[in-house]
Parts: C-alpha cells; sequence; structure tokens
C-alpha cells in the first residue's frame, strides 16, 4: 500500500466520523499543513463539516416527504446523522443514498412505509430498462426493474404526495390498499392504485413465470384475484403492454 493510499484511507476515516467528534492538532499536523488563516485541524474540521452536510441535504432530497413530516433538524438529528453514522455511503452515486433507510426502522410503520415508498421512487428513476418484449402466454417474463408492488394498510401515497404539495399532514385513508410504482414511457415515475388480483397476478410475474403458469395459479388459489383476473385480465394486459412492462431473458 502506497503512502498516499494511506493518508486517502486516513483522511477518508476521520471526515465520516459523526459530526461531534473533535480530531487531535497533533495527528492531523502530520499530514495537513496550515494555511494562512487556519490551522491543519480547523482546516480538517471544514472537510469533515462539508462531507455531512453534502450527505444529509442529498438524504433530504431523496427523501422530501419523510423530511417534511420531521422537519429538517429534527429529520437530521433522528434520522439522517444517526443512518448516515450506522450506514456510510457505499456506492459514488447519490442519487441511491438511503436506499438501505426503510429497514433502518423498527417499530415506526409510517416512517418504515413512506421512507420504502420514497426509495423505490429513486431507484424507479434511475434503474434500468431491459429491452420489452411481446406477451406470449407460454414464454417466461419478468417485470422491468423499475416496477414496485406495494400491499400497505393505508394510502400513503395520496398522502405522501399530498404532504409535498401542501407542506401539511393530511388524514391517512386506512384499509388495505394495493399500489404499483413505476417509469413511463417518458421516463416519468408514477404509481397508480390497482385491485388485489391485479396485484397478484403482478406479484407472480415479477418473480419471473409465464403469464399462463401466472394464471393458473391464480385459477387454483381462487377468491377474488382470480374472479377479477376473468372479468379485467384484458384490460391489463393492454395497458401493461403499452407501458412495456414486460422483458424476457
Amino acid at each position: 500500500m502506497t503512502k498516499l493510499v494511506k493518508i486517502q484511507e486516513w483522511f477518508g476515516a476521520l471526515i465520516s466520523q459523526p459530526l461531534t467528534s473533535t480530531f487531535s492538532k497533533e495527528e492531523v499536523g502530520k499530514y495537513i499543513t496550515p494555511s494562512k488563516a487556519l490551522e491543519p485541524h480547523q482546516r480538517l474540521k471544514l472537510y469533515h463539516q462539508q462531507y455531512w452536510w453534502r450527505l444529509l441535504s442529498c438524504l433530504q432530497e431523496n427523501f422530501p416527504a419523510l423530511t417534511l413530516l420531521y422537519g429538517y433538524e429534527r429529520f437530521n438529528d433522528e434520522i439522517g446523522i444517526p443512518y448516515l453514522s450506522e450506514n456510510p455511503p457505499t456506492h459514488w452515486a447519490l442519487c441511491r443514498l438511503g436506499q438501505s433507510l426503510p429497514g433502518w426502522f423498527k417499530e415506526k410503520d409510517l416512517e418504515r412505509d413512506l421512507a420504502t415508498i420514497e426509495a423505490a421512487t429513486q431507484a424507479s428513476f434511475w434503474s434500468k430498462e431491459q429491452e420489452p418484449c411481446d406477451l406470449n402466454l407460454e414464454k417466461k417474463v419478468f417485470l422491468q426493474p423499475h416496477i414496485h408492488l406495494f400491499e400497505l394498510g393505508g394510502d400513503l401515497f395520496t398522502f405522501r404526495d399530498e404532504l409535498l404539495k401542501e407542506h401539511s399532514v393530511t388524514e391517512v385513508r386506512q384499509g388495505k390498499c394495493f399500489f404499483v410504482l413505476y417509469r413511463n414511457p417518458k421516463n416519468q415515475v408514477k404509481w397508480k392504485e390497482i385491485s388485489i388480483g391485479e396485484h397478484r397476478l403482478l406479484t407472480l410475474l415479477k418473480k419471473g413465470t409465464s403469464i399462463q403458469e401466472a394464471l393458473d395459479q391464480i385459477e387454483l388459489e381462487g377468491g377474488e384475484p382470480f374472479r377479477e383476473a376473468e372479468e379485467l385480465l384484458p384490460l391489463w394486459f393492454r395497458e401493461w403492454t403499452y407501458l412495456k412492462w414486460f422483458w424476457e431473458e
């Protein structure tokens, strides 16, 4: 390992420490020279602060509704700093920052679900699209990587839209809801509420299977998903084909 690499690793380890950290003047002085106005440890502190402020700003941009729900300072203190201290970024693209945030929450169902929606929204935007394919009942197909399916205990998608639009908290419509989040042909990330049958069929297809096998499975399970599929399948396929949701290996 070269001396430069060692210094880079030392520098990276220091600036990624929590914001409340202090640095040894003697240690810092071994690697950093003073400027006309600042001592070595003061220069390092500037980099340290800028590192954290940049990450916190990106995390707020990636989770705008969660930030508004908490307020900027509380978001930083209760979510941003603790989460980033435990999960420093491992990828150069800061648009990916916070992808593991939903799993970081323990018993906060609202925050975890809202974070899941916002992380999926980011991922849907930058996920690579596979070459779309035509529908064939017998061929194994997959859903595009930008498609995310949700089964929630309330309508958090409308709640999030209203929060971002009005900057105020509204009441969440309670009850089991099903949603799909996707990127349309204009590269816009959209969502829509779907039925239990549509959700079940898309869930099977997302794992990778033929349409016929998925329909056979729904028929075997019976119940409302099967009744919906019998009635609405042509409408679903027409929309899914237009949106280019399928690809095959």
